[in-house]
């Protein structure tokens, strides 16, 4: 695979459509780049995690849940109920995700703490990848599943 170092201007200064994230390392620095794709561009880009998450947190969401959270180690549940499934609402502020878990009729759901209340509850992955803001804790909660080799 042939890898473009950086042009002087990265796809998204160039207004160009990102099509999807290929992989992600560690530069000599230790900060973290992923590969990326843009339309219109026959090779990947080094972008850095910075740029992902202001121009695509929810390619680097799918990203992370492509190969992060369906392996094995993570625990299925099938008696998850509907009234266990909460929806984020603006009536609470959440303040980081514990963990996650998949259910066979609701899909991946993630443990959520809310900020200035000991309650946790199970939030459907599409409800926290279209929450702005809230993604962010979701980013933060997959990168933390990394391990870099």
């Amino acid at each position: 695979m042939i890898v473009k170092r950086r042009p002087d201007k990265s796809g998204f200064e160039r207004n160009l459509e990102p099509l999807k994230i290929l992989g992600c390392f560690k530069d000599e620095e230790g900060e973290t780049k992923y590969l990326m794709s843009f339309e219109g561009e026959p090779h990947p880009e080094e972008v850095s995690h910075s740029e992902v998450i202001a121009n695509c947190p929810t390619l680097l969401i799918d990203f992370y849940e492509r190969y992060f959270v369906w392996r094995d180690e993570f625990k299925e549940l099938s008696d998850i109920e509907d009234e266990d499934i909460k929806k984020i609402t603006f009536d609470q502020f959440p303040e980081v995700i514990l963990g996650t878990v998949r259910s066979k009729r609701h899909g991946q759901l993630y443990i959520m703490k809310w900020a200035e209340s000991e309650k946790c509850d199970y939030v459907p992955a599409s409800e926290i990848k279209n929450t702005s803001g809230v993604n962010l804790l979701l980013i933060d909660y997959l990168k933390t599943l990394i391990t870099y080799s």
